[in-house]
C-alpha cells in the first residue's frame, strides 16, 4: 500500500505534530519546580528571599543576579566601586553562565535605583529574622530590640554637601545619619532609617515604631529620653527600657500620684515636658543599678510588674544593648563602610542601604546554621562569616561544606585577662557618664492640671 509523501496514518504515534490534545475539564498542568542552583550562595539566597523578587527584571539584569550582585559588592572590601563590581561580576558569571549581566557599575546603579529592591527586601528579612532565631527570639522573656544611631562619611561633592550637610566638627565633610533597630535575640538588624547629618534619631525612631512586633521591648540609651517619643511607643502597645541621666527632669508625687487615683510606690516617677505640659504625664518606674567601681546606672521602664521586669532582668537587658554598638562597628570596620564611595546623594543612600542589607543577609545565613547546631545566635562572628562568604563567592564550595564552615564561624570563647582598648588612641572619645536624674516633687498646680488632662482623655 502506497502512502503519499507527507501524510501519516491516524492514531497512536501517527498523529500530526502540533495537533492539540484534549484534556478533561479542571485539569491544570503541574507547576514547574523552582530552579535548582548548584552554587550554595545562590541556593541560600533563593531560600532566604523566597518570592519577594519581582518576576521581571530590567534590561541586562535579571532580578536574582541583580540582588546577588549588590550583596556581593556589600561584602567586598575593595576601595572603589568599580573594583567591587568587577569582582562581583566575575563571581556571578560562574554562578549564572547564561544570565543577563550588565557590563558597567553605572548600569547596575541605575538598575538598583529603578527596581527599588532595597525597599522590597526588608519585610521579608524581618520575617526570616524572627523565624530563624527559634527560641532565642526572646531574651529574658521579652522580644527585645535596641535602638541607636551613627554617622557615615560621604565624598566631598557639592551635591552631597547640599543634600546631607555636616554633622561633625568644623571643616568635616558631608555625612549621613543612620538610625537602626537591632534584634537582641539574633544579633541582626531589624529596621533602619537614613537621613541628613543633622537628623534626629528620635524622629527616625518614631517612624520605625510601627515596624516592631506588638508587645516588643525597646531598649535605648539616654539620648532617647523624651515625653513625645516615649508616649508614642507606650501608646502603640510596645514597652520601653532606657537609661536616664541628668538630662531628664522627673516628677515625684507620693500618695495618689499624678495619674488616676491610686497609691504610688517610691520608685514611680513621671515624665512631663519642661516647656508647658503636652499630653498626660507618663508614669515610669525608676531602677537603680549598682556597678562596681563606677557610678550607678539609672533606668526607666513603663513595665510596673516586677515579675516581668525585675531590677536584675532590666540590668541584664540593658547590658545586652551594647550589641547595637558592635553592629555599627562591624558595618564600619569589617565591611569597610565608614565612608561610602558614591558621589551623588541618591546613589550614596542606596549604597548605604545595601551595606546594611549585605550584613543582614550574611548574618541570617550564619544564624540559621548556628541555631540548628544548638548554639546561641549571638555567638556568630561578623568578621569570620563575611570572610567565609567572600571566599565562597570565588571558589563555590559544596553546600554541606559551606554550612559546616558557617557553623564554626563563632566568636572566641576564651576569657580575656586584659583590656582591649589601645594605650594610645588619638581620637578616643572621653564622654562623661550621664549622671543621676533630677527629681523634684510635683506642685499642687501640676497635680490639678494632670487630673484635668486625665479626665479629658477618659471623656474623649
Amino acid at each position: 500500500m502506497s502512502v503519499r509523501r507527507g501524510s501519516r496514518r491516524r492514531g497512536g504515534a501517527g498523529r500530526r505534530r502540533g495537533r492539540s490534545v484534549r484534556r478533561p475539564r479542571g485539569h491544570r498542568p503541574a507547576a514547574a519546580p523552582p530552579p535548582a542552583y548548584r552554587h550554595p550562595l545562590v541556593s541560600a539566597m533563593c531560600e532566604l528571599l523566597g518570592g519577594v523578587l519581582p518576576a521581571g527584571g530590567v534590561r541586562r539584569w535579571a532580578p536574582l543576579p541583580l540582588c546577588l550582585c549588590a550583596v556581593l559588592m556589600a561584602w567586598d572590601a575593595a576601595p572603589t566601586l568599580g573594583e567591587r563590581f568587577e569582582s562581583a561580576r566575575q563571581s556571578l558569571r560562574a554562578m549564572f553562565p547564561r544570565a543577563k549581566l550588565g557590563r558597567t557599575y553605572q548600569g547596575l546603579a541605575k538598575a538598583l535605583a529603578r527596581t527599588g529592591l532595597h525597599k522590597a527586601l526588608p519585610p521579608r528579612l524581618r520575617e526570616q529574622t524572627l523565624a530563624r532565631s527559634g527560641r532565642h527570639a526572646l531574651r529574658e522573656g521579652w522580644r527585645a530590640f535596641a535602638a541607636d544611631g551613627s554617622r557615615f562619611d560621604c565624598p566631598r561633592t557639592a551635591a552631597n554637601k547640599k543634600a546631607f550637610g555636616r554633622g561633625g566638627r568644623r571643616g568635616s565633610g558631608p555625612q549621613m545619619y543612620l538610625t537602626a533597630l537591632w534584634h537582641m535575640g539574633s544579633g541582626l538588624p531589624f529596621a533602619w532609617r537614613v537621613g541628613r547629618a543633622s537628623a534626629g534619631e528620635r524622629t527616625h525612631l518614631r517612624r520605625m515604631v510601627k515596624l516592631l512586633p506588638p508587645g516588643a521591648l525597646l531598649v535605648m540609651d539616654a539620648g532617647f529620653v523624651g515625653h513625645g517619643l516615649l508616649s508614642k511607643v507606650v501608646g502603640s502597645g510596645r514597652h520601653v527600657l532606657l537609661r536616664v541621666g541628668s538630662n531628664a527632669s522627673l516628677l515625684t508625687c507620693l500618695g495618689t500620684g499624678l495619674g488616676p487615683a491610686r497609691r504610688e510606690g517610691p520608685d514611680v516617677v513621671y515624665l512631663w515636658p519642661r516647656r508647658g505640659p503636652r499630653g498626660t504625664p507618663l508614669a515610669l518606674r525608676l531602677i537603680r543599678v549598682a556597678v562596681p567601681n563606677k557610678p550607678a546606672v539609672w533606668l526607666l521602664t513603663d513595665v510596673a510588674d516586677r515579675r516581668r521586669m525585675s531590677d536584675r532582668r532590666a540590668a541584664r537587658l540593658y547590658a545586652m544593648r551594647w550589641g547595637v554598638e558592635v553592629f555599627f562597628r562591624s558595618l564600619k570596620q569589617k565591611l569597610q563602610r565608614r565612608k561610602v564611595c558614591s558621589a551623588s546623594p541618591g546613589r550614596a543612600r542606596v549604597e548605604l542601604h545595601w551595606a546594611v542589607l549585605g550584613l543582614w543577609a550574611a548574618g541570617l545565613m550564619a544564624v540559621d546554621v548556628v541555631v540548628k547546631a544548638g548554639r546561641d545566635p549571638l555567638s556568630w562572628s561578623a568578621a569570620a562569616v563575611v570572610r567565609l562568604l567572600r571566599g565562597a563567592a570565588r571558589r563555590g564550595p559544596a553546600a554541606r561544606a559551606l554550612r559546616a564552615e558557617l557553623a564554626g564561624a563563632v566568636k572566641d570563647r576564651y576569657h580575656r585577662r586584659g583590656g582591649k582598648r589601645a594605650r594610645r588612641w588619638p581620637h578616643k572619645k572621653r564622654d562623661q557618664p550621664p549622671g543621676a536624674p533630677r527629681l523634684r516633687a510635683a506642685t499642687p498646680r501640676e497635680v490639678l492640671l494632670a487630673r484635668e488632662l486625665y479626665d479629658a482623655k477618659r471623656a474623649a
